[in-house]
């Protein structure tokens, strides 16, 4: 198969990486508040390995919640709000959420495996 992509202008680049940039930045503020609840119960010292480790986590978050508020339909201080939230909540909260939305798509039947089947 041979798939021709529509040419990219030099706007679309610039629109798609401000969003992503916007999106991370975001999800960094979340990624730090839960950073911050665990230093304050004692569960984290503050400048360690684990603060490294949420700058992936939060690009993650980022990326994750942005395209679930475009298929939610949120926009402007809501979309901004949804991503810091499910940011903050961490990519459990990203998960369970996509799965309530595949559920309510209606896409076909879902086995998360976290409820005992009933014949």
């Amino acid at each position: 198969m041979n798939f021709e992509l529509p040419p990219i202008s030099g706007d679309q680049v610039r629109t798609l990486l401000h969003t992503l940039g916007i999106s991370s930045g975001l999800a960094m503020f979340g990624r730090l508040a839960w950073h911050t609840t665990q230093v304050r119960a004692k569960k984290r010292r503050f400048f360690g390995w684990e603060l490294l480790f949420e700058v992936p986590m939060a690009v993650f978050c980022g990326a994750a919640a942005l395209g679930m508020s475009s298929v939610l339909g949120l926009e402007g201080m809501k979309q901004v709000g949804f991503i810091s939230i499910m940011s903050y909540l961490g990519p459990g909260a990203i998960e369970h959420l996509f799965w309530r939305l595949v559920e309510r798509a209606g896409i076909g039947p879902v086995d998360r495996g976290d409820k005992p089947k009933r014949d």
